[in-house]
């Protein structure tokens, strides 16, 4: 559904506690073994010659990396700020929002295409790789397609999750979608394998009042083009945001059951009663997005005998 970037997946951990950081990280070879022993069904893995140090580490399988960094002073805050400007976690998050700002310590694991760290996109930034006939060694990173970028995002979350044990983590920032998340929260959506609500962020817009006092606002969903080729954005609507999400990740999740992204004016809905049938469109009037994004719509005036048979139709395959 889509040509991956070749951009490492990243995720920071955030420590506000430096002296307990320091004790588990003083070198972090300590994470070798572990992440080897997790990552076991991605590998084999070797270390990276001449890579480690105290301050990083380097893992390469045949065709992919890993590399950990140490940060023993606070990251500078410029990093954050995507993920700091969202409404979500700068409204409802406030305790996360002061793991970000106040953090003392981090690590910063990168999960990259190819065996080299920082080849493929030196060589996509370059253009060279354009330019370029029968590169298509996997070791370089650069014949990566959907299923490659997919195992890449579950190494880097298995990654994640073998690290929490060590010491006392304040939060975690998973840059792919730009959503950060407690300790205990990371885990639970990161441990079950391919994971949409972890790779499609939630970022609201809009926020009109109507005549009646009801506020529309409208869902952008971070990481959403990593899972379909195009960002999906739920229309500003009265309903509560968090049903737009939800809808939005059904509709991710529909369009990967069936092989195929719904195309422009189709429509959805589930087997739910009294569920809303949601429209589809492909537009391209956002110039932050040349290759154009899918736009979700509630369709509040489709009978009832409509839906029905919409759900019929449609779900009946899904539930198979």
């Amino acid at each position: 559904m889509m040509q991956p970037s070749g951009q490492p997946v990243q995720a920071v951990l955030l420590y506000d506690n430096a002296a307990a950081f320091d004790a588990a990280f003083g070198d972090l070879f300590v994470l070798d073994a572990r992440l080897k022993s997790a990552l076991k069904d991605y590998g084999p893995w070797q270390s990276l010659k001449g890579y480690n140090t105290p301050n990083n580490l380097g893992l390469s399988s045949e065709t992919r990396h890993i590399t950990v960094q140490r940060f023993d002073t606070q990251m500078p805050l410029d990093g954050f700020a995507d993920v700091l400007g969202n409404p979500v976690v700068a409204n409802l998050q406030a305790d996360l929002v002061s793991a970000i700002t106040g953090h003392q310590r981090a690590l910063l694991l990168e999960v990259g295409p190819g065996s080299v760290p920082g080849f493929t996109s030196a060589l996509q930034s370059s253009g060279i790789a354009a330019n370029l006939d029968g590169l298509d060694d996997p070791a370089m990173g650069l014949a990566e397609g959907q299923s490659d970028y997919e195992d890449r995002l579950a190494i880097a979350q298995y990654s994640v999750i073998s690290t929490l044990p060590e010491a006392s983590i304040s939060a975690i920032h998973w840059v792919q979608s730009q959503q950060v998340f407690e300790p205990g929260s990371f885990s639970k959506i990161a441990s079950q394998g391919f994971s949409t609500p972890l790779y499609c962020g939630p970022f609201l817009f809009g926020g009109e009042q109507t005549a009646d006092g009801a506020v529309k606002a409208g869902v952008r969903g971070l990481g959403s083009q990593n899972l379909l080729g195009k960002m999906v954005i739920f229309k500003p609507h009265t309903q509560n945001w968090t049903d737009s999400y939800q809808q939005m990740l059904t509709f991710i999740t529909y369009c990967r059951s069936i092989g195929r992204v719904l195309g422009d004016d189709e429509t959805f809905s589930t087997d739910t009663r009294d569920a809303p049938v949601i429209h589809v469109r492909h537009k391209n009037d956002i110039p932050q997005l040349p290759e154009g994004y899918i736009e979700l719509s509630r369709d509040d005036h489709m009978t009832a005998g409509e839906r029905s048979g919409l759900v019929s139709k449609l779900f009946g395959k899904f539930r198979r």
